[in-house]
This record gives C-alpha cells, sequence and structure tokens, in this order.
C-alpha cells in the first residue's frame, strides 16, 4: 500500500507532497531540480515550494533545500535548529523557529529577509514574491519586504487573525469570525 500525503506545497510550476513515511515526491517544471527532492530525504514531515527552489522540515526540526541556488535561497544558514515552519519565497525562504522568532535567508533586494527588530510571538509565516508575513498569537499580523502595493502593511484594524497567506502582491488573513 503506497504512503498516503499528508501536506502539500505549491508556487508558480512545480508541487511538493510529504507522504506520511517521510518522502517528498515532487512535480511539475524541474529546470533546476526543484521538484526532485535530494536522494535520502526520507525524515520530512513538512514542504514549501517558492519560485524555483523547495524546502523540506525534517523530523529532527532542520531544514533541506534544493533546486535553484542564485542567491542562497536554498541553503539554510549554518546552525539553524528548533525550526518548526517553513515558507519558500521567490528568491527567499524564511523559518519560524521553536522560540516562536522568524529567520531569513537568501535575496534581501526588498528587505523581504530583514526580520523586523523585536519580532517575537510568532505562531505563524508565510512568504512570497518580495515579502514576507508572520501572525503573531495575539491574533495580529507582521509584514516586511516589498510593500509597492500594500502587500507588507496589514490593516491596523487587522485583529483576531488565525491563518495568513502571502500572495505574489497582496496579503491574506483568516479572522476568528470566518472572515477574511
Amino acid at each position: 500500500m503506497a504512503s498516503p500525503v499528508v501536506q502539500i506545497s505549491a508556487y508558480g510550476a512545480h508541487s511538493l507532497a510529504v507522504k506520511s513515511d517521510g518522502t517528498v515526491v515532487g512535480w511539475g517544471l524541474d529546470n533546476y531540480g526543484q521538484s526532485t527532492a535530494p536522494a535520502g530525504l526520507t525524515d520530512a514531515i513538512a514542504v514549501s515550494a517558492g519560485n524555483r527552489h523547495s524546502l523540506a522540515l525534517k523530523s529532527d526540526s532542520t531544514v533541506v533545500g534544493w533546486g535553484l541556488d542564485s542567491s542562497g535561497q536554498s541553503t539554510p544558514p549554518v546552525g539553524l535548529t528548533g525550526v518548526t515552519a517553513i515558507s519558500a519565497g521567490d528568491a527567499h525562504s524564511i523559518a519560524l523557529k521553536s522560540d516562536s522568532t522568524v529567520g531569513g535567508w537568501g535575496l534581501n533586494s526588498s528587505g523581504q529577509i530583514t526580520i523586523p527588530v523585536g519580532l517575537t510571538g510568532v505562531i505563524a509565516i508565510s512568504a512570497n514574491k518580495n515579502h514576507s508575513l508572520a501572525l503573531k498569537s495575539d491574533g495580529t499580523v507582521v509584514g516586511w519586504g516589498d510593500n509597492s502595493f500594500g502587500q507588507a502593511a496589514p490593516p491596523g484594524s487587522l485583529t483576531n487573525a488565525t491563518a495568513i497567506s502571502a500572495g505574489l502582491l497582496h496579503g491574506l488573513a483568516l479572522r476568528s469570525d470566518g472572515t477574511v
């Protein structure tokens, strides 16, 4: 019997899935190897597809990257441990750590990996083109990076958020009352 899929991710022209046995399956465009998981990756618990790169969170709370690495987006920083969530953007990547802080690596042309000073209490992250978002435990959302369309500046009235998603040039938040 094949292992069932437990988590999925897509970006642009490729998709990834984590199977219950910890293996990663990719499909779609593979011109930079973004759809081909590294050999021996058998302990993945989550994946995140970026524009031309991919990330996997391993059961030991470390991160593996593959695909295009022109800006270092596929190479997690040395010593990055205690990771609980990952998000791959266009040419950058971010990770949520067990101490509720965020780390980033890769292209920083718009400040997309310049984590705001004092950002703590984070429970979820999302990265896309040139911006990143963090959901804090108090239901507020913090954004950074390119803000040419307001995508990194959540409205001041945004409270009680329970989930976030960074789009190409926008951001979304789900509130506890079910509104978006």
